[in-house]
């Protein structure tokens, strides 16, 4: 085993000074404000086509790393490796709510907060990046996250102690968390996922400094055969995602049907990255022989992937109503999924990790709502989210496949107007992000006020805090315990560094009065218990 560990910190350093031998820091762009930067590194450092990109950085005394599915992944039909279209909620408004945290703990403006923090002079800073939900690009941002002091764009080497990287939220699919986890367990970083929920993950051998807030899928897999016995379904279909979630999630629940008169008719693979897989997976479920008598089909697979089974089911008339369809997170309560394809997912039964709202003197929706692209000028990312929210362009935002066919020109009162209004909810996730963000930063200080010993009742970074002992803060994270002010939760870890969680149930139903479509709670699962509302 030590041999093993010695030779993984050689090849991180190896991998290192081959970085900065081909690295000629590029090209990097910086505005006013010193928190938005467009990095252009140079092609022999980035992935092949990687195009170049934007991150948010803003300064500390200490960094937290970031990473949000801001985009969706390349796609095969663009013919492009650049990033495409962006993820309104589970990355725009994760990303805010990570912005909101920090926003919390640097103006110690929650109970929480004011309490751990009282005697801390400290400013919690964020270097966050776009994974575009890809790892080859999730891989390569992670180690420049490693190399500050190579990044010209960051400009922390005119500082004696540059700013250092103490832990990482992220990221949201559990490919992209283990690609990352990869990286960071070779440079003892820890890392807390507000999303991702594959089993393997719980695999501390492989995934030594990797922790969530959110409960593994073993959990999901026993809620989605109560739900199934519940609902006295004795024959399904399962589809699911190629890729670390769908299929793990997919072996999970064939382990949980033991011993249950539950049969599986077939198993049917998407594949995100192959658009015709959708087609071909719809059509067989609805021609072949064997699923004739198949009434619920359970789906592993993420939103992406379910808007795609939902849009080929909602192209022919004859398959609406063929189904009643059974999602896992990956679906939850999302809105994009079954955006323009809502009754194809007519009765669709789904479930999601327990929600909590976040509240406090300002809560996230009053925070998030009240952003415009004048007023939030440290996010990247966000004039391409109100051009495509509020289909409109920017006089001075490049035309892209996605803005080319909006002719209104943006304002910041386009959200103000009923005929641009679109429809606002919180996105399931968002109080898991400031759970994760409130449990990086208590441990971070818990480790200062163990290595700073002085007498100060105002306490700083000291010398001693360095080198930064990144096992050390791992080991204080996985013992905390406390109870979120903002989101009424308590929060622990197993020692695995697995969250523990009860899950809502949804069904997205016909409201009568409106003739509308919406998610109703129509239950609950926690520790083998359902119950039904």
């Amino acid at each position: 085993m030590l041999i093993v560990l010695l030779s993984q910190k050689v090849l991180l350093f190896v991998i290192l000074i081959l970085i900065v031998y081909r690295i000629d820091y590029g090209n990097c762009n910086q505005n006013d404000n010193n928190s938005i930067h467009t990095c252009h590194y140079p092609t022999n450092f980035r992935a092949p086509q990687s195009p170049s990109y934007e991150y948010l950085y803003i300064p500390g005394d200490i960094l937290l790393g970031g990473f949000f599915p801001i985009h969706q992944p390349p796609s095969n039909e663009l013919g492009s490796m650049q990033c495409t279209a962006i993820k309104r909620e589970r990355g725009i408004q994760r990303l805010e709510a990570m912005l909101f945290a920090l926003d919390i703990v640097n103006t110690r403006s929650s109970h929480l907060m004011s309490s751990i923090l009282s005697h801390s002079k400290i400013r919690f800073g964020a270097l966050i990046y776009d994974s575009c939900d890809y790892e080859p690009y999730a891989v390569e941002r992670a180690l420049n996250m490693l190399l500050p002091s190579m990044d010209q764009c960051l400009s922390l080497q005119k500082r004696k102690d540059p700013p250092i990287i103490a832990g990482v939220i992220g990221s949201a699919s559990s490919i992209v968390s283990m690609a990352i986890s990869d990286i960071l367990r070779l440079a003892e970083i820890p890392q807390i996922s507000y999303a991702s929920t594959s089993t393997e993950l719980s695999e501390k051998l492989r995934f030594q400094f990797f922790s969530r807030v959110v409960p593994p899928d073993t959990y999901q897999a026993e809620a989605v055969v109560s739900i199934i016995q519940f609902l006295n379904w004795t024959y399904v279909a399962v589809i699911k995602e190629t890729g670390s979630y769908g299929e793990r999630l997919t072996d999970d629940f064939k382990a949980k049907l033991k011993n249950k008169t539950i049969c599986i008719a077939g198993e049917l693979s998407v594949n995100i990255k192959d658009s015709n897989s959708y087609l071909r997976v719809i059509k067989e479920l609805y021609e072949d022989e064997k699923y004739r008598f198949v009434i619920g089909v359970v789906i592993f697979a993420q939103e992406d992937c379910v808007r795609q089974i939902l849009n080929q089911t909602s192209s022919r008339h004859e398959l609406l109503g063929r189904w009643v369809f059974l999602g896992t997170d990956g679906w939850g309560k999302k809105w994009y999924p079954v955006e323009n394809f809502g009754r194809a997912a007519i009765n669709a039964i789904t479930l999601a990790p327990k929600l909590y709202p976040i509240s406090g003197i300002i809560t996230f929706d009053e925070y998030f709502k009240n952003l415009t692209p004048s007023k939030n000028t440290r996010n990247p990312w966000f004039v391409e989210y109100w051009e495509e929210t509020y289909k409109c362009k920017f006089d001075h935002t490049p035309t892209t496949i996605f803005n080319h066919n909006y002719t209104r020109s943006c304002s910041d009162t386009d959200s103000t107007y009923i005929n641009f209004s679109v429809p606002y909810f919180q996105e399931g996730y968002v109080h898991y992000v400031v759970d994760a963000v409130f449990s990086l930063v208590i441990a971070i200080q818990k480790l200062v006020d163990e290595k700073c010993l002085n007498s100060s009742t105002i306490k700083s970074l000291c010398n001693e805090f360095y080198p930064f002992d990144g096992i050390r803060l791992l080991s204080i994270l996985r013992n905390l315990s406390f109870r979120n002010d903002l989101s009424r939760r308590n929060i622990k870890f197993t020692p695995n560094g697995d969250g523990i969680e009860t899950y809502d149930i949804f069904q997205y139903q016909i409201i009568n009065s409106t003739k509308t479509l919406d998610y109703f709670t129509i239950g609950e699962y926690s520790d083998s218990d359902l119950t039904n509302e």
